[in-house]
């Protein structure tokens, strides 16, 4: 990809943008100059204290995807995530994918790029109102538990080098609270490279981010204590 602005002049070149800086950090081609040098900052301030850098995040988050689930068919829409009901009643997207049916949410790598004033739970609660019980719900999510000195770092560098999202590491107890209406299925809520469905990994990897696995109910909880008092 060169650095030369498209014919339509709708990419400011010179900011940094999170989606490409991501997709520096996977090896991608996809991404400009000041995307390359915000990444290459990003990874020097992780390697001067001896972390795993983002390319080792990115790896790592990618392998859970491919464990997590496989798609057969795939349509790409450009909405933002706050804008539900435009993802919802997207036209590729309903001729693609039945909401009626058991669907599966990957919500990979972008909770963290949303402060609480713009609502990520509430944003993730209604998704999973919309979708039909016995769907899923996949999350990836940077933390500060096991790192919180270096991850209030490469925050201020996200600021510092004026990317377009803010980075917003989290708990452990905050990001599982994005599950709350889902069943969290084995091994839980852990780190990515110990998230497997068939055996619990060992091995504990960069430990920046969290990855799990949600199933919504297949009845609903209020109704069953409801009969249940009858």
């Amino acid at each position: 990809m060169t650095d030369d602005p498209p014919p339509n002049g709708g990419i400011d070149t010179t900011i940094p943008n999170v989606a490409r800086v991501w997709d520096y950090q996977l090896g991608g081609k996809d991404n400009f100059d000041a995307d390359r040098t915000a990444a290459d900052a990003l990874n020097k301030a992780c390697r001067a204290v001896g972390a795993p850098d983002g390319t080792v995040v990115a790896r790592e988050n990618r392998d859970f995807i491919r464990r997590a689930v496989g798609n057969d068919n795939t349509t790409v829409i450009t909405v933002d995530l706050r804008h539900r009901d435009e993802i919802l009643h997207n036209p590729g997207l309903v001729a693609l994918i039945d909401l009626t049916k058991p669907v599966a949410v990957l919500l990979v790598a972008v909770l963290h790029l949303l402060p609480d004033d713009e609502n990520p739970a509430g944003i993730v609660a209604q998704l999973r109102d919309a979708i039909a019980p016995g769907s899923y719900l996949a999350v990836t999510h940077v933390t500060s538990d096991a790192r919180p000195e270096l991850a209030a770092k490469v925050a201020d560098e996200f600021a510092r080098l004026r990317i377009t999202t803010p980075l917003i590491p989290r708990t452990r107890h905050e990001i599982g609270a994005f599950f709350n209406g889902f069943d969290l299925v084995e091994p839980g809520l852990v780190f990515p490279t110990r998230w497997n469905p068939i055996r619990v990994g060992d091995d504990p990897g960069a430990q920046w981010m969290y990855a799990g696995v949600g199933r919504k109910p297949t009845h609903d909880p209020a109704r069953v204590a409801e009969s249940g008092d009858r």
